[in-house]
């Protein structure tokens, strides 16, 4: 399932469904991998706690670390369980972050980018620069 902003509602993804033993076994994963060291990095909510909220969804931010098997389990598990409706039950919707750099850091990379000392430009102006060996060609 996944949010659809024009009609305000969830419809169907169109993504392959998880059998009932496959989330068991995911969520099994997720139980085993996230009280070990290192895993997870940062879990909280991403608005101020308060006794009551006029929205029905409170959304919060879960970092996992880096550099471990256990990491790299916990991870593989929570991106499986993207969009899974059968989550719906106990009414967590989980996805992918969608966060933007914060504002200091685009225009530290901005600023970077546009200065004489940076050798590379932003991913769209490389995909429009033609490929080296399009460039020989072209000169011969």
């Amino acid at each position: 399932m996944k949010w659809d902003p024009e009609s305000r509602q969830q419809v169907e993804s169109g993504q392959i469904p998880l059998k009932h033993s496959k989330v068991l076994e995911l969520l099994d994963i997720r139980r085993r991998s996230l009280p070990q060291v290192n895993v997870l990095q940062r879990f909280h909510s991403t608005r101020p706690m308060a006794e009551t909220y006029q929205s029905p969804v409170l959304p919060f931010l879960m970092s996992v670390g880096i550099r471990s098997a256990a990491v790299d389990a916990a991870y593989d598990a929570f991106s499986d369980l993207v969009g899974c409706s059968a989550l719906r039950v106990i009414g967590l919707r989980h996805r992918q972050e969608r966060i933007d750099r914060q504002p200091l850091a685009r225009v530290l990379a901005t600023t970077f980018q546009n200065s004489s000392i940076c050798d590379w430009k932003r991913r769209e102006d490389q995909q429009s620069k033609p490929a080296p060996a399009q460039e020989e060609e072209a000169k011969s």
